[in-house]
Parts: C-alpha cells; structure tokens; sequence
C-alpha cells in the first residue's frame, strides 16, 4: 500500500465515517478539511493541487 492510500484509507475511516453529504461539494470540502486536520495531527504539510 503506498502511502497515498494509506491516507485516503486514514482519512474514511477517522475524518469522514459516519458523515452526510448533501452533494459531491460537501464531500470535497470535508476531504479538504480531513487531510489538512491529518496534517496538523501528523505534523506534515498538506499541499493541494488544482488542476485546470
């Protein structure tokens, strides 16, 4: 497992489990949220591309 998924994997089961969206907005925003709360907890820079 590389250490992207071990993440995303990290991020469903800690920051969005048991979580509603009401579109894919709020979902994108909560996956924003829970990389940079993952971030903050391990001490690691969450940097987000955008792409065009």
């Amino acid at each position: 497992m590389t250490r992207m998924e071990d993440q995303w994997l990290h991020l469903k089961k800690d920051e969005l489990r048991g979580r509603v969206f009401q579109d894919e907005y709020d979902l994108v925003e909560g996956i924003i949220e829970g990389m940079k709360h993952r971030g903050e907890q391990g001490e690691f820079e969450v940097e987000r591309f955008i792409f065009n």
